[in-house]
């Protein structure tokens, strides 16, 4: 599925490093340390549910999120229009050690690392790179992107009663004004390409309990996606 969505009009190359850190506004970035914490978060609930110790699902949980990234180096290092990156190796790292550092420090996830998206009109000024329809968008266009952090206000005032479980203080960050990846391609084409910042209110629902396993589940994995408020 990657490689059809990425890849399928790329020519192939031998295998090659790519220095992409100045593009995108890095919002493809904190996309990797996204995929790389949740894939680590997923994995290491699933680890908990086979019977494995909590310390040790933690580790094998972020040792998945990091290692699950990788063959996307491969492929992007064998890509004409591409290249491997270090900077998306260490983000992917990144995002896990968040994940395992909230383990270390408090036993619990605390700040929630969340996603949003919105359809914009630069994806369809150029289909081949931010997507072409929605399939696509969600993962390509990065000026539809918002990534978010959502801290459990209840769990970080040591659970006072009067903060309600369900509600979380969060900041997000994204960007507008990108048809290229660099600022100054955008900017000769009339652009103007800036950063956004957001802060708000945030449903937290981990603290949704209900009688059905297979509703909690579906709940755990819903709370990776910042809902509208």
């Amino acid at each position: 599925v990657l490689n059809n969505a990425w890849y399928s009009q790329q020519d192939r190359t031998s295998f090659h490093w790519f220095n992409d850190n100045q593009q995108w506004m890095q919002v493809d970035k904190i996309g990797h340390a996204f995929t790389a914490y949740q894939i680590s978060r997923v994995t290491t609930k699933s680890f908990q549910w086979a019977g494995v110790g909590d310390t040790e699902a933690h580790l094998y949980g972020t040792l998945c999120g990091i290692l699950y990234q990788t063959p996307i180096e491969i492929m992007d290092g064998f890509a004409s229009g591409y290249g491997a990156s270090w900077g998306d190796l260490a983000a992917n790292t990144a995002g896990s050690l968040f994940w395992l550092g909230q383990y270390g420090l408090w036993k619990e996830e605390r700040i929630h690392f969340k996603y949003s998206f919105h359809r914009t009109s630069y994806a369809t000024q150029r289909p081949n790179v931010l997507g072409d329809g929605w399939s696509q968008e969600w993962l390509k266009d990065y000026n539809g992107q918002t990534y978010w952090l959502s801290f459990d206000m209840y769990a970080l005032t040591n659970k006072a009663s009067w903060v309600p479980h369900w509600l979380n203080l969060i900041v997000g960050y994204g960007a507008d004004g990108m048809l290229f990846a660099h600022q100054d391609a955008n900017e000769l084409a009339g652009l103007n390409p800036k950063r956004q910042f957001y802060i708000g209110l945030d449903l937290d629902m981990s603290h949704v309990k209900t009688k059905s396993k297979v509703l909690n589940s579906v709940l755990y994995l819903i709370d990776m996606i910042k809902l509208p408020m």
